[in-house]
């Protein structure tokens, strides 16, 4: 079974493995960060002190996979999720099952943004997010090109 938790200070090397993973960092457009600067970033989530709160993807029988991070902003009211699943645990279905649960805790279980759009963006040519997207109820709105000239495809949740 698979679930998301919330995670704590001792979760932090697993947060840190996953979110400094080459594939992870070029499609989520982040730089490497230190261990200590991971610790600080998983304290601020769980403290509520930043508008990004995360969580892990654990597996009972084999522990943690990945992790669910949702970015308020705080100007417009758009939640948007991000997804992460360790280089071991990809093509398993593990982000298509993190992406449902996560879009449940973002529409029922979080405080709810002003205008309640929940939103993903994703490399057009990752056709594995995509999917995993669409199955979970997203639907496309619009495609751009980012500051990194890749081409983006932004999905919005809409409930059924």
């Amino acid at each position: 079974m698979v679930t998301l938790e919330q995670p704590a200070l001792q979760n932090a090397e697993t947060v840190w493995r996953f979110r400094n993973d080459v594939a992870t960092r070029r499609e989520l457009g982040w730089r490497p960060i230190s261990y200590g600067d991971c610790l600080a970033w998983i304290a601020d989530c769980v403290s509520g002190k930043i508008d990004q709160i995360l969580f892990l993807v654990r597996d009972d029988k084999i522990g943690d996979v990945g992790f669910v991070m949702f970015d308020d902003d705080t100007l417009t009211g758009v939640r948007q999720i991000r997804v992460s699943i360790g280089p071991a645990f990809r093509g398993k279905g593990y982000g298509q099952q993190a992406i449902k649960l996560a879009t449940t805790i973002g529409e029922t279980e979080l405080p709810q943004t002003v205008n309640r759009r929940l939103i993903a963006n994703v490399r057009a040519e990752n056709y594995k997010a995509v999917f995993a997207f669409e199955s979970a109820g997203y639907v496309e709105v619009q495609s751009f090109v980012g500051p990194d000239k890749i081409e983006y495809l932004e999905f919005e949740y809409k409930q059924t």
